[in-house]
């Protein structure tokens, strides 16, 4: 069995994006939905009796 040759030149660098726009704004437009989502259950969080700790009220959203 043989080893495939190995090649020691890289690939060529695209100057362009690797990413359509729409695909890195519907990124950027999930990560911003998983902040809200964290900081909302961070006031769920707060509003539990069993934790004796709680995120400050500046950072979460909700009221």
């Amino acid at each position: 069995m043989q080893a495939a040759p190995e090649t020691t030149s890289a690939a060529p660098v695209d100057s362009q994006s690797s990413h359509p726009a729409w695909l890195r704004l519907a990124h950027w437009l999930n990560a911003l939905a998983v902040l809200v989502m964290v900081t909302s259950g961070w006031r769920i969080y707060n509003a539990s009796p069993l934790y004796d700790f709680n995120f400050p009220k500046s950072i979460t959203l909700g009221g």
